[in-house]
């Protein structure tokens, strides 16, 4: 009997322990399909990355013996996980080595597998992964497999497999009922289990590249098997978060049905489930997502109801083929919703879509914040390599240019490292995550200028984002746009002209837009994170820069602050109250008695993380 070893890397977390679904599915499909399934022996998947060095991983995989190592590739892991792979094959030759995932990126290069000469094949991202592994393993030829990519003799070359796959005939996998001996073994503390009950996508947004395909038809899995699924899972591992996988959840209606049953399973043990994540809502059928935002909010399942809407702009939304209901009406359909449960409506969009203009980007954040809304959570555009907008065609009609940037650990105490270990690749020692060493970080390609904006407006309405996102969501500008708005005041204009006119006198906060354009326009992968402000400081990042620059000296920030309003928009008593009360209410070291270097060593210390209260009330319902 030969035996198959999956490799998909994941770092637990603090708050939850993902079951292996990749592996659970994959066995699930091809025990059933498999014209020989007793020829394979499935091996406990590898998936967690602890460990005390990358060679104690390998040497893990090697005593295993596999005769085959699947290995599952994305942009937090696909460093690590090649070279794992790469050197297992120099120890052992005769293994064979498939590969599949997002961060695979042959796409656009012939000779891929060249460089990765120890990959014997791929599967491509938007295929039925169990489809090509069961036909792999069943040793069909290569070039007759649906799905597959392998090299010519020479590696010179890469073609297509020429077997083709009836995706409406996909027989649904049943990875927990089929795994049932596994899944009590998990014995991890706060499980996280994956919901897929439907496959593929019918739009074809041009950012967009999805497992099982866009612009595609979507199969589902029936209503009865996936409840069955949700029992299992339920009765023998009680989870505390789940993630919903699909594309398009709430596209019909028995996803509503889905949604009461994992509230029905919740409550039957235990009321487990802290949390339910939506990957992909619905981008149609609002009135069904509504229902099931409604199912989840009122049983304390959902934190927030998020709304990916990409940008306001009409144009934009053009270009990205994106079909969905407008800003404002979902606006109205969600909001009773957040009133009757307390629940936050979380606005989603994307930095920098072809058409949106320095104009267009302010006047989205005006509509945002006129609407009552805190702040938009604003994503740079990634390239993804099998996504539409990566077509040559698509990059040439749009003027896209893509800048490599640095992979920064999106962790809570990243935003402000020692000059020393900046710029480092960290690789700790003893037991950890190996995938949290800066050495396995891997830089990724985003959209940083389109026939409709520059480089230099790129980096405005990044840097932007960050101080926006910051003193939106410590209520430091809240108070001051509710004023404003009652003085009919347009939050369009404000929110550029705050930018020009204040933040920008402010030279560090200029420095760290100008130090941002040099980043995007050098020849080396940049680092659109951190601020360097001085010789004798660590690096911030552009998020915390502001923060810090408070702490140090509220009064004199508010003050100016103050000033610049008044100068602005006239003689204002509430805009001088409200910029008073900040000053005298936020809690910053520089008001207690210890020394100066002190001082400043506690302020830094509140800008290592995200979050961390400023005041010492609740200010905002004042006003």
């Amino acid at each position: 009997m030969k035996k198959l070893l999956v490799v998909n890397y994941t770092s637990p977390t603090t708050y939850a322990n993902e079951v292996p679904y990749l592996w659970l599915t994959l066995k699930s499909y091809f025990q059933k399909n498999s014209r020989n399934s007793s020829a394979w022996e499935w091996l406990d998947p590898e998936h967690s990355d602890i460990a005390t060095s990358p060679e104690e991983l390998i040497d893990r995989i090697i005593s295993k013996a596999p005769d085959v190592i699947a290995i599952s590739c994305y942009m937090w892991n696909d460093k690590l996980t090649m070279h794992v792979a790469e050197e297992i094959k120099r120890k052992l030759p005769e293994i064979k080595i498939i590969a599949g995932g997002q961060a695979l990126y042959f796409e656009h290069k012939q000779n891929w597998f060249v460089d990765k000469w120890f990959i014997d094949a791929v599967c491509e991202y938007a295929a039925y992964g169990e489809v090509f592994i069961t036909d792999y393993l069943d040793g069909v030829d290569i070039k007759d497999i649906a799905f597959s990519i392998y090299p010519t003799l020479s590696r010179t070359v890469w073609c297509k497999g020429s077997g083709s796959f009836n995706r409406r005939e996909f027989k649904y996998p049943m990875p927990y009922l089929d795994n049932i001996d596994y899944l009590k073994t998990f014995t991890k503390e706060k499980p996280k289990i994956l919901l897929d009950s439907s496959r593929g996508c019918p739009y074809a947004c041009s950012f967009c590249e999805w497992g099982g395909g866009t612009s595609t038809k979507v199969v589902f899995k029936s209503l009865e098997d996936t409840k069955k699924e949700l029992e299992v899972c339920f009765e023998i591992l009680q989870p505390h978060y789940i993630d919903i996988i699909n594309a398009n959840f709430g596209i019909i209606k028995d996803d509503i049905i889905i949604a009461e049953k994992i509230v029905e399973l919740h409550k039957q043990y235990g009321n487990c489930v802290k949390q339910v994540n939506l990957y992909g809502p619905t981008k149609t059928n609002k009135k069904n997502l509504k229902q099931i935002f409604k199912i989840f909010s009122e049983s304390g399942l959902m934190d927030d109801v998020k709304v990916s809407i990409q940008t306001t702009t009409q144009i934009a939304l053009d270009n990205i083929n994106r079909i969905d209901m407008s800003f404002n009406e979902q606006v109205e359909l969600y909001n009773d919703l957040c009133t009757d449960y307390g629940t936050q409506l979380k606005v989603e969009t994307m930095l920098g879509l072809p058409g949106e203009t320095l104009e267009s980007f302010y006047h989205m954040i005006g509509e945002l914040t006129n609407s009552g809304l805190l702040y938009p959570m604003m994503h740079e555009w990634m390239m993804l390599p099998s996504a539409p907008a990566a077509n040559p065609e698509y990059i040439s009609k749009f003027k896209l240019i893509t800048k490599r940037v640095k992979y920064v650990k999106d962790d809570y105490n990243t935003n402000c490292i020692p000059r020393s270990e900046y710029g480092i690749l960290r690789e700790s020692s003893g037991i950890r995550n190996i995938l949290r060493d800066d050495k396995w970080a891997s830089p990724y390609d985003i959209v940083v200028s389109t026939y409709s904006y520059s480089i230099e407006d790129w980096a405005e309405m990044e840097i932007f984002k960050y101080y926006f996102v910051f003193l939106a969501s410590h209520n430091i500008i809240v108070p001051i746009q509710k004023h404003l708005r009652k003085r009919n005041i347009d939050l369009t204009e404000f929110n550029k002209a705050f930018f020009d006119e204040f933040l920008m006198n402010i030279p560090s906060l200029n420095k760290g837009y100008h130090h941002l354009i040099a980043e995007l326009k050098s020849d080396h992968p940049a680092d659109i994170f951190y601020n360097d402000l001085g010789e004798n400081l660590p690096y911030i990042s552009h998020y915390s820069t502001l923060k810090f620059l408070i702490l140090l000296d509220p009064a004199g920030f508010f003050k100016s602050l103050e000033s610049w309003l008044i100068k602005k928009y006239g003689e204002d008593q509430v805009i001088l109250d409200i910029c008073e009360h900040l000053s005298d209410n936020i809690m910053t070291p520089m008001k207690s008695d210890i020394p100066n270097h002190q001082k400043i060593r506690e302020c830094l210390a509140m800008c290592k993380h995200w979050g961390g209260q400023l005041f010492l009330d609740d200010f905002v319902s004042k006003y």
